[in-house]
């Protein structure tokens, strides 16, 4: 066996060892009608917010991205298309996720009270796969203003109480329903 032969043979175990876990099939998945329903924030936008008792809260944005993020998994790899904002305040932050998720078929959408990175005592969280949600509210009047195609959304609080999420494409999130009564409701 001369050495050129046995270098090609090196190399071409050795290159299909890096290469072969991500050869599979590529799924592409940009966000679909529905999905789209879920974008409702461009980059730099304020968010103001009013509690129960008339004070106003106002929310800045600290971060924006909508892209195609690439993942290599064990089904596929994929390109799915994400977009997910921050919000925060004196009060508190809010995190808007929103993945089309190429390799299972169904998007995944949620509001978070933190970036999950680290233990947080006061963590609440809203999480659906988006092919669950359907819209409750074709219209409601909130505070005089009306909004059309409203989803209500259920999460739970640190001690798992039930609390509610409002939100519509055209305003993003309208109301969250704390189970101590605290209510932040959209006026802007």
């Amino acid at each position: 066996m001369s050495i050129r032969f046995f270098f090609k043979i090196l190399i071409i175990c050795f290159s299909s060892t890096f290469f072969i876990s991500c050869t599979k099939e590529l799924c592409k998945a940009p966000f679909s009608d529905k999905e789209k329903q879920f974008v409702s924030y461009v980059k730099d936008q304020p968010v103001k917010m009013m509690m129960q008792d008339s004070t106003v809260v106002n929310f800045n944005q600290i971060s924006y991205q909508r892209e195609f993020a690439k993942n290599c998994g064990k089904s596929c790899t994929s390109e799915s298309e994400t977009f997910n904002v921050v919000y925060r305040s004196n009060w508190f932050e809010f995190h808007v996720n929103l993945d089309a998720g190429a390799c299972t078929n169904y998007g995944s959408f949620s509001v978070i009270s933190d970036d999950m990175k680290s233990y947080n005592p006061d963590r609440w969280i809203f999480a659906e796969q988006t092919t669950k949600l359907a819209v409750k509210y074709p219209t409601i009047a909130i505070n005089g203003i009306y909004y059309s195609n409203v989803y209500e959304i259920q999460g739970w609080d640190k001690d798992s109480n039930k609390i509610y999420l409002l939100y519509n494409q055209s305003s993003g999130v309208i109301r969250i329903t704390f189970a101590n009564g605290v209510v932040f409701t959209r006026i802007d």
